[in-house]
């Protein structure tokens, strides 16, 4: 327990020092919204979309009203990533153990160190590897700590954590339904009892993968969120390309992609040749699927490339992550004959240097361009002096002790290695640890502002790049960017109110001119339209405010903080 924690350590320090742990941004907008509303009614009131496109994870909307209800809801957030953290760390220190023993401690702390510094996106999932309290995060972590447990033996408490997953994020629970119902399929397959020549029936891995089904179908009755898979394809194609319209990526990205898959699938040295069936199924099936739908979805496969959109099989990357951190250091820790350890320190080195180019939708990639830079030649040479070291090992074990030191002195330097790449790039300084829920004062103080002023169920006019507007006041907005539905009747209003302030291009293109420079008249039909008494004015639309002023619109609230942003009401008919 002791490595799970240091390794958890690791993990939230690099992850901070990336990205900076946060409350409040983020998915939080869309996501914490209605355990607030239950909280207090007030907040959110008439907000069609909460209404009307309600998300899957309702656990997490318990654990927002249980925050809001005892005042203590940046902490309890905080304790949420800290979960998955200690998640990821128990992971590792279990397949330390197993595929690491000489090394346990170094392989723990190098792979949560690795982990932190692994892209942030690709192949359309943003990673859980994140400091943020989120469903995808917690559930993405534990998803690892099953596959685990699995590798390591411990059934129960794989079958166990994959149901409590499940709860968590629902697409994660089914990935694992599947799972543990193929593996317990294929046990059941290559298993006889001895003496007795029957199959072998794995009835803790069957009960798990029931566990999850049940799970996830008691979710999805209790918020049928999910609408037509066309419709899940329109919204790819037309608001979140970057997550699931694989036609629209660059092929550096692609490639990129395929190189995790690849070292991921180097996970196979791990194993031998009594359990390789284990890895089949919980890694290279994944993998499997993950190719497959990019494919089909990169080349517009008629039916099976919407069904891959659909079905969102961009969610597997999830499963590969942690195994791609775990094959980077194959060379080093793998059990393996000499001539297979040279042969994957060079796959390791040349899928690592496409992996290393893999910035092109990471904000906070920290490495030189475009491949990391001259510094990672250094990581290519710790691997190779590490893989030296344990293939002499092998060789000669009177001289474990000598190698172990190597092997040490290999990591060591691999993480120098990252580290020295990391500042030749200019490292960002280290934020404060600042774990309060919308921490951001100017944006928190005029969120407060209006609150105090707008009636609880009023509704807002707000420019739709503007997503921290709808949770900063706590009030219901037309449309915005951030808060898309599934699909169904939700997606087709959500279209039409968007359309009326300006259309979904500014989304993509990121232009807020286009709010801005809307017609005058047009404020006043939306208003009515959708009974959206106010309309926000950021600092950017300042000019248009004397038109507005003689339309008829009067100040209700004048920039309050720095943010600058300006509150009207609409004219009286």
């Amino acid at each position: 327990m002791a490595r799970a924690v240091v390794g958890a350590l690791v993990l939230g320090f690099v992850q901070h020092w990336r990205h900076g742990y946060s409350a409040g941004t983020g998915d939080h907008r869309v996501l914490s919204a209605l355990g607030m509303h239950w909280a207090d009614p007030t907040l959110f009131a008439g907000d069609w979309f909460l209404e009307r496109s309600p998300q899957p994870h309702w656990l997490f909307d318990v654990i927002t009203w249980f925050g809001m209800v005892t005042g203590k809801l940046s902490t309890v957030y905080l304790g949420y990533w800290v979960l998955s953290l200690l998640a990821f760390g128990l992971a590792t220190a279990l397949l330390a153990r197993r595929w690491a023993p000489a090394h346990q401690s170094t392989a723990t702390v190098l792979v949560c160190f690795l982990a932190g510094m692994m892209p942030w996106w690709l192949l359309g999932t943003g990673s859980p590897l994140y400091p943020n309290a989120l469903p995808v995060v917690l559930s993405g972590c534990m998803v690892y700590l099953v596959v685990a447990a699995l590798f390591t033996d411990h059934r129960t408490f794989a079958a166990v954590a994959a149901v409590v997953a499940a709860a968590v994020h629902l697409q994660q629970g089914m990935v694992l339904a599947i799972l543990l119902i193929a593996l317990a399929a294929v046990r059941f397959h290559l298993g006889r009892l001895p003496g007795t020549g029957r199959r072998r029936v794995d009835r803790v891995l069957l009960l798990g993968g029931a566990g999850c089904a049940a799970v996830v179908l008691f979710g999805l009755w209790l918020r049928p969120v999910a609408g037509e898979i066309a419709d899940f394809a329109q919204i790819c194609t037309r608001v979140i390309p970057y997550h699931c319209e694989a036609s629209s990526w660059s092929s550096h990205v692609v490639w990129a992609g395929m190189s995790l898959v690849g070292i991921a699938l180097l996970s196979c040295l791990y194993f031998s040749r009594g359990t390789i069936a284990t890895w089949a199924v919980l890694i290279a099936l994944p993998a499997f699927g993950l190719v497959v739908g990019v494919v089909a979805d990169r080349w517009n496969v008629p039916m099976i490339g919407e069904l891959a959109q659909g079905m969102n099989v961009y969610r597997l990357d999830v499963v590969l992550l942690p195994m791609a951190v775990w094959g980077l250091v194959v060379p080093i820790f793998a059990p393996v004959k000499t001539r297979v350890r040279l042969a994957a320190l060079g796959a390791v080195i040349g899928l690592g240097y496409l992996l290393a180019g893999s910035y092109t939708f990471d904000p906070r990639w920290m490495f030189p361009r475009p491949h990391g830079g001259p510094w990672l030649l250094l990581f290519a040479g710790a691997l190779i002096v590490g893989a030296a070291a344990m293939a002499v090992r092998a060789r000669k074990p009177g001289w474990a002790i000598r190698t172990n030191r190597v092997v040490h002195g290999s990591a060591l330097a691999v993480v120098g290695a990252v580290l020295a790449a990391v500042f030749s790039a200019g490292a960002p300084p280290l934020r404060d640890f600042d774990v309060v829920y919308l921490s951001d004062k100017e944006i928190h103080d005029w969120g407060m502002a209006v609150r105090r002023t707008l009636p609880p169920g009023a509704q807002l006019i707000a420019p739709p790049l503007g997503e921290y507007i709808r949770m900063a006041s706590g009030r219901g907005v037309v449309a915005d960017c951030k808060n898309v539905p599934y699909g169904g009747d939700a997606w087709v209003e959500y279209q039409r109110r968007l359309n009326a302030v300006g259309g979904l291009k500014q989304c993509l293109m990121k232009t807020p001119g286009v709010f801005f420079s809307l017609p005058l008249e047009r404020y006043s039909q939306v208003a009515r339209e959708f009974g959206a008494d106010y309309l926000v004015v950021e600092e950017g639309m300042r000019w248009r405010i004397p038109e507005l002023l003689g339309a008829g619109w009067t100040v209700v609230l004048e920039p309050v903080s720095m943010l600058r942003n300006t509150v009207l009401r609409a004219p009286v008919n």
